[in-house]
């Protein structure tokens, strides 16, 4: 595989019915909460600006490495190598009224796994995952869930004082 090149899990997967390999259900509940909203994420793809440079980071070495070679069709590496070509066409070219489906769906199914106090068990991935996933989604920080949730995940941080200040 080609550094940089990344998996690829579509919002759709939330339409996979129980019973279908690889239905979010099969996950745990911490990775099916982080999964879900790093499907919305991966799939929008936020960009910010750096005001810095990180030209640092780039050494070139990708360029040099060749893609590896497809292992045979009927091994799960191949199976898996191949899918990933698949879902990763698709993301380039989704059909419109399933992925806003699709995107509406994981909304809701982040909604409604939301604690009362505004975590996800505790747990910093999802919480953190779930907050940018809805805004992404153009939920303000006014929302009572966001609200929620970034109160929750201030009564986690701690702030030392400094001795001079």
């Amino acid at each position: 595989m080609v550094l940089g090149r990344s998996a690829h899990l579509p919002p759709e997967l939330l339409f996979f019915p129980k019973w279908f390999p690889f239905n979010v259900y099969d996950w745990g509940c911490w990775a099916r909460q982080t999964i879900v909203p790093l499907t919305i994420v991966c799939t929008l793809r936020p960009v910010r600006p750096l005001l810095f440079g990180v030209d640092e980071l780039r050494t070139g070495t990708a360029a040099l490495r060749p893609e590896a070679a497809h292992a045979p069709l009927w091994t799960w590496a191949g199976f898996f190598q191949r899918t990933d070509r698949v879902l990763h066409a698709y993301s380039r070219r989704p059909l419109r009224p399933l992925r806003r489906g699709a995107m509406r769906r994981a909304a809701k199914w982040i909604l409604a796994r939301q604690e009362a106090d505004g975590c996800r068990g505790g747990i910093q991935p999802p919480w953190v995952y779930s907050l940018l996933a809805l805004h992404l989604l153009g939920y303000s920080l006014d929302h009572p869930s966001l609200r929620a949730g970034l109160a929750g995940l201030d009564g986690f941080v701690l702030c030392e004082k400094t001795p001079d200040g």
